[in-house]
């Protein structure tokens, strides 16, 4: 990853829809060295969500996922189980292969996300 200075961040531009989430999340990626196929590299990006926006059922990834919720509110877990609202400033970390619960917004949220897989050479 190279070394980024801080700046002014530009949420308007260089938005992309998030491909298999079209008019649904848009994202900005930032880093992105993630390879699936040798499980290295990580990827930092903003999402945007949509407001209304609902996942279904539990599922997992094969790497660390990492979400810090800036903007709005996140509704996580089935409403007929009792979801917890989660507003802004909120996080979320989950090791690789946690189930974790389906989500909706209520409201336009705006999160930045971190992808990575363990470092083999650190073990």
């Amino acid at each position: 990853m190279q070394n980024i200075e801080f700046k002014n961040f530009d949420l308007e531009n260089g938005v992309e829809p998030m491909p298999g989430r079209e008019g649904q999340i848009w994202h900005k990626v930032i880093t992105d060295t993630l390879d699936h196929e040798a499980k290295t590299g990580q990827r930092t990006r903003i999402l945007k969500i949509k407001k209304g926006f609902q996942t279904f059922g539990q599922h997992n990834h094969p790497y660390w996922e990492e979400l810090l919720i800036f903007q709005g509110t996140l509704y996580d877990g089935e409403p007929a189980d009792g979801e917890t609202k989660l507003t802004a400033p909120a996080y979320a970390g989950r090791a690789p292969g946690h189930m974790h619960e389906p989500a909706r917004t209520g409201e336009v949220c705006c999160m930045i996300e971190f992808n990575y897989y363990d470092d083999p050479s650190s073990s």
